[in-house]
């Protein structure tokens, strides 16, 4: 029963441990994006109740795309151009201007999504903040190869 009982807590507390959350599916063959976002139908927050909500990820296949087609952000002195390169993964290190109260969390470890992949991560929280507009900064990092 004792054997039981430590192999039940260790599946529930593993299968906890990640997010509960699936990408919305109908992004498969879109191009590098997060949605909903603040424009397009992210629900809103009211104080002092609970708030969840998924957030679909779409990671860059090349670099170019991870920059949003800004050359200049993709040409190395003595290399040249490098937009063509494949990213291996991106990394969401952190996400700053969150209410108070919030968190999120990523369906895969470490928030280290391969590239050209459907990912999702799941944002809630509960804030006593007053009403406004919380512009989000996602820092991430982006590996590569070539």
């Amino acid at each position: 029963m004792k054997k039981f009982l430590l192999a039940f807590t260790l599946i529930l507390g593993y299968t906890n441990s990640y997010s509960q959350c699936t990408p919305d599916p109908q992004y498969q063959d879109s191009t590098y994006a997060i949605w909903p976002d603040t424009v397009d139908n992210l629900p809103l927050v009211y104080q002092s109740q609970n708030y969840s909500t998924i957030l679909t990820i779409k990671t860059p296949s090349t670099l170019i795309e991870a920059v949003g087609g800004d050359v200049s952000l993709v040409t190395i002195p003595l290399i040249g151009y490098v937009g063509d390169w494949p990213v291996d993964s991106m990394q969401l290190l952190g996400v700053t201007g969150l209410p108070s109260g919030f968190m999120y969390e990523c369906e895969i470890a470490n928030c280290i999504i391969p590239g050209n992949t459907l990912s999702c991560a799941l944002l809630s929280g509960n804030t006593n903040d007053p009403i406004g507009i919380y512009p989000l900064v996602m820092d991430v990092q982006v590996y590569t190869h070539g």
